[in-house]
């Protein structure tokens, strides 16, 4: 968890002092457990006129345990703000305060077909809205396709009987020297017939 300087209306004007975050850990006792939750403080410092008007200087919290741009953004975000008001013709002419922020809720990304990151709802995505490729237009897995670990993208299901996409052939086994690889590919000295467009893969000894 971290405390970063937003970009508020008339933050340059002023001149915000920023100490250095400061991480330690609070154990938090839930029923029986007990557990360390991330904490952190921030000491700030800025300086306003003497005109009796609050002034207000926010700031984001951040969980940043995951960078941004590795598919999963940011864990979660909040904003803090603190105000101050100094009386006109004061001695005093800046203010302070201490920042501090826990581990935040976490935030889930929106659900969004066709953005290469599949979400709870999605059986796939893979970064278009085309169907007829392995993943509909909706994110579902089409017929002769699955989904594989945490990759998105559907992969083609060799020995279901269905010739797809990335499959010359396909009878229904996992065999080779049939006619039909392993890997769904023809064989030299095989046919295959009627073969694509979700149909029967069945390859027959020719020319």
């Amino acid at each position: 968890v971290e405390i970063i300087l937003s970009n508020s209306a008339g933050l340059n004007d002023m001149s915000v002092v920023l100490g250095p975050n400061v991480h330690h850990e609070k154990l938090l006792v839930t029923g029986l457990e007990t557990t360390s939750r991330n904490r952190v403080s921030r000491e700030v410092t800025w300086s306003i006129p003497n005109d009796g008007i609050m002034h207000t200087v926010c700031f984001r919290a951040r969980d940043n345990q995951f960078p941004c741009g590795d598919g999963d953004g940011l864990v979660s975000e909040d904003r803090l703000c603190v105000h101050c008001t100094l009386e006109p013709l004061g001695v005093y002419i800046t203010c302070s305060s201490t920042l501090k922020a826990e581990n935040l809720d976490d935030r889930l990304a929106p659900i969004i077909c066709g953005d290469g990151r599949m979400t709870d709802i999605e059986e796939c995505d893979d970064g278009n809205l085309r169907s007829g490729d392995g993943c509909s237009s909706l994110c579902y897995l089409e017929e002769g396709y699955d989904q594989l670990g945490s990759d998105p993208r559907p992969k083609n299901v060799c020995g279901d009987g269905l010739v797809v996409i990335g499959e010359t052939c396909d009878d229904n086994n996992n065999v080779t020297s049939d006619g039909c690889s392993d890997t769904c590919q023809t064989e030299i000295g095989f046919t295959c017939l009627e073969c694509g467009g979700g149909t029967e893969g069945l390859p027959t000894r020719g020319g």
